[in-house]
């Protein structure tokens, strides 16, 4: 396994991907998601 890069929290990829995970937790706990996640569950399993 390499070391990590010194700037590994602060690349562009990183805050990239806060921003994404933050997003997606928004999304995860939005019930219009958790209502329509379920349906397309039950539809396509």
């Amino acid at each position: 396994m390499r070391p990590q890069e010194p700037d590994a929290l602060d690349g562009e990829k990183a805050r990239a991907a806060r921003v994404f995970y933050e997003r997606y937790v928004r999304a995860r706990e939005d019930e219009h998601y958790k209502r329509r996640r379920k349906e397309w569950i039950e539809r396509y399993g």
